[in-house]
């Protein structure tokens, strides 16, 4: 079947959790060293510029920690499925 539409999907988030043999800046080296580049889009609200007088850490715990374990896998409308497999391969070794 021949469409007209393609998707629009453009972020694949994971978190790295303790059960994962490693951190989150870890798993982002390791990657990076494969050729895979990956980011984290989201900061804890206190740490902008524009909200730090206003939100204290201590206030937002879950942030913090959720910051801390989130990445995101490369993911974008012509990701080839090599590509992808070049992904999930590296994870795959680790565990």
């Amino acid at each position: 079947m021949v469409s007209d539409k393609t998707h629009s999907y453009h972020l694949y988030t994971i978190r790295v959790t303790k059960p994962f043999k490693l951190s989150r800046d870890q798993l982002y080296k390791k990657l990076k060293d494969n050729g895979i580049r990956t980011t984290v889009y989201w900061m804890p609200i206190h740490k902008y510029t524009a909200y730090k007088k206003f939100v204290k850490p201590s206030n937002v715990k879950n942030t913090v920690k959720i910051y801390n374990e989130i990445l995101a896998l490369p993911l974008f409308p012509g990701i080839t499925k090599k590509h992808q497999n070049a992904v999930v391969n590296v994870i795959k070794s680790i565990q």
